[in-house]
């Protein structure tokens, strides 16, 4: 994660920092706004994983066909995934790591904010034990869709 310094505007200007555009706001908050929707957050997080194809993520993420275009036009409009074109094909990934830095600190924001605790999903887990640390699962932890599903 990228260290940010305290600084102060003035004039449309972060002291300190590289020229910004002055109205940065309204962009992040289109930013956030295609990454609210659950099943987008799917799909980036699928394509966190590398370049994917809209049959693939069809399969990985167990939405409709119509569904993942639908959320990849979304994605694409807002600047987090690029595709390409191979032939009759359209490869998607993430448009930047930064996407892939913003995915993570979410993850860190939502883990902090839950005390470390989550409702794991994982065949590892008992129904007796559900609620377990991000500590245990350390170890058994497949990836963000994988061992344990965060609840808040």
């Amino acid at each position: 994660m990228r260290e940010r310094s305290s600084r102060s505007v003035v004039g449309g200007r972060s002291e300190g920092s590289t020229i910004r555009p002055i109205d940065v706001i309204p962009a992040k908050a289109k930013l956030f706004r295609s990454v609210s929707d659950e099943a987008r957050l799917i799909i980036l997080e699928a394509l966190g994983g590398g370049e994917r194809r809209v049959t693939d993520l069809v399969g990985e993420t167990r939405q409709s066909q119509s569904a993942v275009s639908a959320n990849l036009a979304n994605l694409h409009a807002a600047g987090l995934v690029v595709r390409r074109a191979a032939g009759r094909e359209a490869w998607y990934t993430l448009a930047h790591p930064a996407v892939g830095t913003l995915l993570d600190a979410a993850e860190d924001i939502v883990i902090a904010a839950s005390g470390g605790s989550y409702a794991c999903i994982s065949p590892c887990c008992s129904a007796t034990s559900e609620i377990r640390t991000q500590v245990d699962h350390e170890s058994d932890a497949a990836g963000r869709l994988g061992a344990g599903r965060w609840v808040g």
